[in-house]
């Protein structure tokens, strides 16, 4: 009896041993993901910031600008910038 109760206190802290590994891979996993997602929206909001100074730069050589062919190139490239915010902001 004394050697069926002995061997079921180490079973019990074996499980519970398991049991705090599981815990604390799920807690590393859940931290992972948690720097994941922090670092993908740190991302996801430089590249915005950038965007937006490089529009906002385009915006004060398009106003000082005469040449109808570079106020066009201009254009297009505010464009692809939009496209490029709208890209990321879908995501």
């Amino acid at each position: 009896m004394y050697l069926n109760a002995e061997s079921l206190q180490k079973q019990e802290k074996v499980d519970n041993y398991h049991c705090l590994i599981r815990k604390n891979h799920s807690n590393q996993q859940n931290l992972y993901t948690f720097i994941r997602v922090q670092f993908f929206h740190l991302c996801k909001q430089k590249i915005q910031d950038q965007l937006k100074a490089l529009t906002q730069k385009l915006n004060t050589i398009l106003s000082h600008q005469k040449s109808q062919f570079q106020c066009q190139l201009i254009v297009r490239l505010k464009l692809k910038i939009f496209k490029y915010q709208m890209m990321i902001f879908k995501n």
